[in-house]
C-alpha cells in the first residue's frame, strides 16, 4: 500500500466502550471526508467547528456512540447501529438515551446513569432500560418511553442490529427478549435492545 494512504484508526476515549464507539477526528476525516488527513481532520475539530450533542467539541479523539449527535458545515447528523455504527443525515436538536443504572440520592431525588455516560436528578419513577428522550443540550426530558411490550425497540447488537421491531415480551431475569418484525417472532439479548418509541421511533434513524 502507498505509504501515504495509509490510514490510522484514532482510539476512541470517553463514556461508551471503545467498541461503542467512533473517535469525532475518524468521523470528520473518514465518514464525512472533510479532511484528508488527521492533521486537518484536528484542525477542524480544535477551531471550534464541531458541536456534539449541542456543544462545542475540541477533543479529535472523544468517542461518539449510539445516538449521539455531530453538527458541522451546516449539516447535522446521528450514529446509529447498523452492521456496525454509522452516520445518519438527522435533526441535532434532541436524542434518545437509556437508563441503565438509578441511585437514590438526598433530597428524595433519584439520579438516573443514562448510557451515553450523562446523568440526570429526578422525581419521576423512572426504570432501568426505559428510554428518555431529551432535548439538547441542556438535556430537558421531553418524552419517557417505558421498556415494556408494545413499544417499538431498535436492535443494537448482533443478527439483525440495526433492525426495528416490535418488543413482545421481556425477561430481565435470563436477560432476553422477543421481538416481532413483519409478523416474524424472533429472540435477542435483553442489552441488545433499546426502546424508540411507541408506534414509531421519535428521532430519525436514517434508512
Amino acid at each position: 500500500m502507498d505509504r501515504k494512504k495509509t490510514r490510522f484508526i484514532t482510539a476512541a476515549r470517553g463514556p461508551h466502550k471503545r467498541d461503542s464507539s467512533i473517535a469525532l477526528l475518524t468521523i470528520i476525516r473518514d465518514m464525512l471526508g472533510l479532511a484528508e488527513t488527521g492533521k486537518e481532520a484536528r484542525k477542524i475539530i480544535k477551531s471550534g467547528l464541531v458541536k456534539t450533542d449541542g456543544k462545542i467539541m475540541k477533543d479529535p479523539k472523544r468517542g461518539m456512540g449510539i445516538f449521539d449527535t455531530i453538527e458541522v458545515g451546516g449539516k447535522s447528523y446521528r450514529i446509529v447501529p447498523r452492521k456496525r455504527l454509522e452516520l445518519a443525515a438527522s435533526q441535532a436538536g434532541s436524542k434518545i438515551v437509556q437508563i441503565i443504572g438509578k441511585t437514590a440520592v438526598k433530597g428524595g431525588k433519584i439520579q438516573v446513569n443514562l448510557n451515553d455516560g450523562k446523568n440526570m436528578l429526578t422525581d419521576k419513577q423512572y426504570k432501568v432500560l426505559d428510554s428518555l428522550l431529551i432535548s439538547l443540550p441542556d438535556q430537558k426530558v421531553k418524552e419517557h418511553i417505558a421498556f415494556e411490550p408494545g413499544v417499538t425497540v431498535l436492535i443494537t447488537k448482533g443478527l439483525h442490529s440495526g433492525k426495528l421491531a416490535r418488543l413482545i415480551d421481556v425477561d430481565r431475569k435470563n436477560k432476553r427478549v422477543w421481538l416481532e418484525e413483519h409478523g416474524k417472532k424472533f429472540e435477542c439479548p435483553l442489552q441488545g435492545t433499546i426502546a424508540v418509541g411507541r408506534e414509531k421511533p421519535l428521532i430519525e434513524l436514517g434508512a
